[in-house]
């Protein structure tokens, strides 16, 4: 039972449409916050990518080939090359420019970005602001996902479809306790959804970077990664990088995201 404990998304049921793929950047803690001068740990921020099944083949398979046009059967060093965000920023390992050209690389990842299709909920918190808020303040974590998640299933429930959401495997203690915020929510609902609501949830998974045997990767959660991390700059400085701008129009409800597919805590 995907309730109990956490488990690995290998097939997609016949029965689901759709796929929400989650990625973070920040941190959860609140502790010390409120006087930190410490700038790198004011914001925290949740993204999901949600595809659904025509979208999610169509965007596996361009992702398979552009690693295939740079490295050869898309691995490097007998594993299956993954585009992480912060990889791809550093340089290093597949990406250091010795071993591909990294400009055209990065522009064809552009690109790509820009031309698949999906839909972005991303949801970030000023944790500064919110300890000087609240005595108790909500914890940050269960904040940003409640909006994340309460999004996907209002899409789904537009047309009754079945949903996943998959998130990146951090380790037994970690997953555990992601899986019973989620749970918790879905079982029990919000002071704005009841349960009902959430029933639209056919399961929460945790998959790794790579399959097992290293040969696979899981792109969705790629995505997520790739996206998520500009969108956190955004939301840091208020500034539109360039990385920002390439994916701006996939969140939900754009132009006018801010409250819809985009929300910020509190509110500016």
């Amino acid at each position: 039972m995907w309730k109990e404990n956490p488990s690995i998304l290998s097939d997609w049921p016949e029965e689901v449409e759709y796929v929400l793929a989650i990625d973070e950047n920040g941190t959860t803690d609140l502790k010390g916050v409120i006087h930190s001068p410490n700038d790198l740990l004011q914001w925290f921020t949740i993204s999901g990518i949600l595809f659904n099944r025509s979208e999610f083949i169509a965007s596996r398979d361009a992702f398979v080939k552009l690693k295939q046009k740079y490295w050869k059967n898309g691995l490097f060093k007998n594993d299956r090359v993954v585009f992480h965000s912060r990889d791809i920023r550093k340089k290093i390992g597949p990406f250091n420019p010795k071993i591909i050209n990294y400009t055209e690389f990065l522009e064809e990842l552009n690109f790509l970005l820009s031309d698949l299709d999906y839909k972005i909920y991303t949801s970030s918190i000023d944790k500064f602001a919110h300890t000087r808020q609240y005595i108790s303040p909500y914890p940050v974590y269960e904040l940003c996902l409640e909006f994340v998640i309460e999004r996907f299933c209002r899409e789904l429930n537009k047309s009754g479809a079945k949903g996943i959401i998959v998130m990146e495997s951090r380790g037994k203690k970690e997953n555990k306790i992601l899986l019973e915020t989620a749970v918790k929510l879905i079982e029990n609902g919000n002071k704005y959804h009841d349960p009902p609501f959430f029933e639209s949830i056919h399961s929460i998974n945790f998959n790794p970077k790579r399959t097992f045997d290293r040969k696979m990767s899981f792109f969705h959660l790629e995505i997520a990664d790739l996206v998520s991390y500009p969108i956190h700059q955004y939301v840091r400085y208020r500034i539109k990088e360039n990385e920002y701008l390439n994916i701006e129009n996939k969140i939900y409800n754009y132009p006018g995201h801010m409250g819809y597919g985009m929300k910020i805590f509190p509110k500016p």
